[in-house]
């Protein structure tokens, strides 16, 4: 089985969009700055939360990586551009955490990874310029996913990533209420205490992940 067939769909959208990016700029590669654009354009992938979850200033991020940009030729090379080496290794790195966390798909948080591992492009490079670093950026995945409970076996994998993904996508939603849980006007809703809710968000975050660890190892 291949890479891509690992991927899931917003990590298979986050190259797509990273290819679509270079073409925009008329470069005729797909760089690590373009693997964070595409990141950052995806805007709801796992990993883009994680670094949300951090305080990291994605449009700054954004901006950073922008002025940086030079058009190239006038000629637009169409189709899918190759990878710069920084780039390959990025996917790389990515597989590996992958790995170490005991996942058996490739996520949109394993390529952030991947950006922050590599460390000598300039995804990588705005990041670090943000504060992110490797370990507290793992720290963090951690804290959300949490590591699978053991290796899944090979010809498992389609059926793991189709289950993880809704794991997950329950994850990012649940994480995204806990951040922005202060915004919410309860009183207009009903008399329980914020508290309350706040504390069942924690409780359906925890369920998830159980629930991505679970589905890991059947």
């Amino acid at each position: 089985m291949g890479i891509e067939d690992r991927m899931t769909d917003r990590a298979r959208k986050v190259l797509a969009l990273s290819n679509q990016e270079a073409q925009k700029w008329n470069h005729e590669y797909i760089g690590t700055e373009h693997i964070l654009m595409g990141i950052i354009k995806e805007g709801s992938g796992v990993g883009f939360s994680v670094l949300t979850s951090m305080d990291v200033p994605m449009d700054k991020v954004s901006n950073s990586l922008l002025s940086t940009f030079r058009s190239g030729p006038d000629m637009v090379t169409m189709g899918k551009l190759s990878q710069t080496p920084r780039a390959k290794k990025v996917i790389e790195y990515a597989i590996a955490f992958a790995r170490k966390m005991n996942h058996n798909y490739l996520g949109t948080e394993h390529i952030v990874y991947g950006l922050l591992q590599e460390g000598d492009g300039l995804g990588g490079a705005v990041l670090n310029a943000e504060g992110v670093t490797v370990g507290k950026y793992e720290i963090e995945v951690v804290k959300i996913l949490g590591k699978g409970m053991g290796p899944v076996e090979e010809s498992e994998d389609e059926k793991v990533i189709d289950m993880v993904g809704c794991g997950l996508c329950a994850c990012e939603e649940i994480c995204m209420l806990t951040r922005h849980i202060d915004a919410f006007n309860f009183e207009d809703i009903t008399d329980k205490p914020k508290e309350m809710f706040e504390d069942l968000l924690k409780v359906m975050q925890q369920y998830c992940k159980h629930y991505v660890e679970k589905k890991l190892r059947t």
